[in-house]
């Protein structure tokens, strides 16, 4: 945060949580969304309180896989793992 702050002051300001915006998914990657701007803060949390954001996710994979592009739209679960929380794939569980 310190070596942004200089070419980034909203990193400096704690009031706005230092321009942390959104932790995307916090049970499955926890990828955090943050501000460069204050203008780009402000206007990211009125889409989010609107509930205009879009998510799309890629799925990185090992392996060899068919080359044709997939849609994955299941409905997901959270469960308890290994003292965490984990999404997984589930006909009784929230869409996507």
């Amino acid at each position: 945060v310190e070596q942004l702050g200089a070419a980034y002051p909203i990193c400096n300001d704690s009031s706005l949580a230092y321009g942390l915006l959104h932790r995307l998914d916090k049970n499955t990657s926890g990828a955090l969304l943050c501000a460069k701007t204050y203008e780009a803060y402000f206007h990211a949390k009125l889409q989010f309180a609107a509930r205009r954001v879009l998510k799309h996710y890629v799925c990185l994979c090992h392996g060899l896989l068919p080359m044709s592009p997939r849609l994955l739209d299941v409905p997901l679960h959270t469960t308890r793992v290994h003292g965490g929380w984990r999404s997984v794939a589930d006909p009784t569980g929230r869409k996507a």
